[in-house]
Parts: structure tokens; C-alpha cells; sequence
């Protein structure tokens, strides 16, 4: 396993625990986060404070490892104004559904 993907594997089990330190030690000193709302946290504090909130607002789940096999995921979005706005993929559900 490479250095890179020793860091990815280190902040994935440390986020998948909730363990605030562990998942801030895998950031740069001078790191940067865009949100989803393209709000930007700068440096290590907010990075910090980014994390304790989501934590704090989110319980940890269960996980379990999918190393060896394809991982597919779907999902259902619940406004429906979304869905009408959505391409409709081939072999999607909502393909399927016509």
C-alpha cells in the first residue's frame, strides 16, 4: 500500500470512529475544505471545528469492508421537484419505471 493510500485507509477508519484527532492529523497544516455550499475552511482550527460539528450532528454507523468487491450504490432522491429535473439515465430505476 502506498504512503497516499495509507493516509486515505488512516482517515477513513479514523472518521468511520467519530475520532476527531486522528481525522484532523491527516490534513495539511495550511488545509483548505470547500462545502457543498462553496463556503471555504482555512487551516487546521475550522478544519477542526468543521469536523466536531458534523460529528456531533451525525451518529457514527455501522460500516463494514468492501475491499474485495465492487461497491454500487443507489439512491432515491425524496423531492420531486429534483427528479423532474434529473436526466433520466438508461437503465436506471426511473427508466425502469415507464
Amino acid at each position: 500500500m502506498t504512503s497516499e493510500e495509507q493516509l486515505i485507509q488512516r482517515y477513513f477508519d479514523a472518521f468511520n470512529r467519530h475520532d476527531l484527532e486522528p481525522v484532523v492529523a491527516c490534513f495539511h497544516d495550511q488545509a483548505v475544505l470547500v462545502g457543498t455550499n462553496g463556503k471555504r475552511l482555512v487551516g487546521l482550527a475550522e478544519v477542526r471545528r468543521s469536523y466536531e460539528t458534523e460529528f456531533a450532528l451525525f451518529p457514527p454507523m455501522p460500516t463494514a469492508s468492501c475491499a474485495s468487491a465492487p461497491v454500487i450504490a443507489a439512491a432515491e432522491w425524496p423531492n420531486p421537484s429534483f427528479r423532474e429535473r434529473a436526466p433520466d439515465m438508461e437503465g436506471s430505476r426511473r427508466s425502469a419505471r415507464k
